[in-house]
């Protein structure tokens, strides 16, 4: 708002709530998270949790919806008892969703909208035994390759995006 007040010119990394009027770049989050629960599913996992982010953002809602949508179109249940949302990404916050979940479910695979969340969730599932669970995040961030074992995760080649920022903004 402060930048719009000013009129001084801006393009948003990541869709914004308000689309009117603003330069913006993002993935297609929906299609990268129906892609990878897609993928889990071919390799026979059919009890899959999401993590995600806050709901009132934009990422986690179209991650969200590709999962959802994943799941339905490979006739699998959405079961609200699999799936969470935080109000932050931070290690912390994956562990204690990870705690959470595994006290009364048993997922075979977690998909988490960010690799900081993934770390969490890994750091429970080996204090607790449980490292044949397969986890996917997003981002592809240094911190994933170095975990034991390596975490897979999501490359939104981060570069591409603030390129393609970039040239919304020189070509205005």
């Amino acid at each position: 708002n402060f930048l719009e007040d000013c009129n001084f010119p801006f393009s948003v990394i990541g869709k914004p709530s308000n689309i009117k009027n603003t330069l913006w770049v993002d993935n297609d989050n929906y299609n990268a998270m129906y892609g990878v629960v897609n993928e889990l599913i071919s390799f026979g996992h059919k009890e899959i949790a999401f993590i995600g982010g806050p709901e009132t953002m934009n990422v986690s809602k179209d991650r969200f919806d590709g999962y959802k949508a994943a799941l339905k179109d490979n006739n699998l249940l959405y079961r609200s008892e699999l799936a969470n949302h935080t109000k932050d990404f931070t290690e912390q916050t994956g562990y204690e969703i990870g705690a959470k979940l595994f006290s009364h479910e048993s997922p075979t695979a977690i998909v988490t909208t960010d690799d900081v969340l993934s770390v969490g969730v890994s750091k429970f599932l080996k204090e607790e035994g449980k490292e044949s669970i397969a986890i996917v995040g997003f981002n592809n961030t240094p911190l994933a390759e170095y975990q034991q074992p390596p975490l897979a995760s999501v490359d939104i080649n981060a570069e591409q995006l603030g390129y393609h920022g970039a040239r919304l903004l020189i070509q205005f």
